[in-house]
């Protein structure tokens, strides 16, 4: 009888230290923390060093403890010289056979836009009547020759029979698809000293940024323009938005494109181009 007694005993608390070593068993796999987040853009032609996972923690075992196993995806390892998606699993396994999984993918591709040179200051004078010949600009970058850029001018408003301030706005997209943007400002008077160009100039210094915009158009100037209207104009010619001066413009509704901005009152006339692009 006490045999049996003790039997059972045993075999409840047997079967107890199981249970309770099933309860309290670490069944959580670490945790990655990766460098630079999981999509890394990584500039072709450069030079590349692989960031390790920055950190790697457990809820029960030692950091040092964890072991941390890579693996290349089927492009192999990143070749900066080659435009392609790399791809990079990460697995951390704890001393308790928990496994965390990430992956990291890196994109190797050209990220630097293309450089306009307008051949000309950024500012230049037009005796009013005269005809306006328009000086092509040139384009450079850093990877690719000028036959794989795309140089456009996409808005003009020069009219040399009108006095004020005008604008020629061009945009350049390499093969990557990265853009840059140039505007030669071109002002209208009657005048104009050619023999010294650089003395022509407006005063009126205008800021608009960011651009191209998504949400908000700032507007920043070295002039007090609390009596000036802001006119928004599309490549068409059609007035799209009209309001008294303001240093920011909700252009979250503007569909994609480019606009001229128009900014003039009793005393000034400026015009702009800008891009709108909500991608």
């Amino acid at each position: 009888m006490l045999m049996n007694i003790y039997t059972k005993t045993r075999i409840s608390l047997l079967s107890l230290w199981v249970f309770v070593g099933n309860v309290f068993a670490d069944s959580t796999p670490p945790v990655i923390t990766l460098n630079n987040g999981r999509y890394q853009q990584v500039q072709i032609a450069s030079v590349f060093v692989l960031n390790e996972p920055k950190s790697v923690s457990d809820n029960q075992t030692d950091a040092v403890e964890i072991v941390v196993r890579k693996t290349w995806g089927n492009n192999g390892t990143v070749n900066a010289l080659v435009r392609a998606t790399y791809t990079l699993f990460v697995e951390a396994e704890d001393t308790s056979g928990n496994i965390a999984y990430d992956t990291v993918y890196f994109n190797v591709d050209d990220l630097i836009p293309p450089t306009i040179n307008l051949n000309t200051p950024d500012r230049i004078c037009i005796e009013f009547g005269l005809p306006y010949y328009r000086v092509q600009p040139t384009v450079t970058d850093n990877y690719y020759s000028s036959k794989d850029i795309i140089l456009e001018l996409k808005a003009t408003s020069v009219n040399t029979n009108m006095i004020g301030l005008h604008s020629d706005y061009y945009q350049a997209t390499d093969a990557s698809d990265n853009s840059a943007y140039k505007t030669r400002l071109v002002e209208v008077k009657v005048g104009c000293n050619t023999s010294n160009i650089n003395n022509t100039f407006l005063p009126l210094n205008v800021l608009v940024f960011p651009n191209p915009s998504s949400m908000v158009l700032n507007i920043k100037s070295n002039y007090l323009l609390n009596d000036a209207v802001i006119s928004i104009i599309d490549v068409n010619g059609k007035l799209i938005y009209e309001i008294p001066f303001s240093e920011s413009i909700d252009v979250s509704n503007i569909p994609n494109g480019i606009y001229c901005l128009k900014i003039s009152s009793n005393s000034i006339s400026h015009q702009t181009f800008f891009n709108i692009n909500h991608n």
